[in-house]
């Protein structure tokens, strides 16, 4: 499968603005060949994971995590 996955940010369960930015220049290899543009956010809830869906987007995917607000760089062991 080719394309480019966009792996979304939420704090505080709130989209970040760096995760739009992304799926700009995701969309934007997307215009150059680089195949479908794909999301993923991991989420415990809050973050509206259908705001990521915008023209050209071919899928958003969410994954569930244990705790209320997953914050990657606080769950680093």
């Amino acid at each position: 499968m080719s394309g480019t996955l966009v792996v979304a940010e939420a704090r505080g369960g709130e989209l970040r603005d760096v995760s739009f930015e992304l799926i700009t220049a995701a969309q934007r290899l997307a215009e150059q060949g680089a195949g479908p543009v794909r999301v993923l956010l991991v989420t415990g809830g809050g973050a509206d994971a259908a705001a990521l869906g915008a023209a050209g987007v071919e899928e958003v995917l969410t994954v569930a995590s244990p705790r209320e607000q997953f914050e990657p760089h606080l769950q680093a062991e």
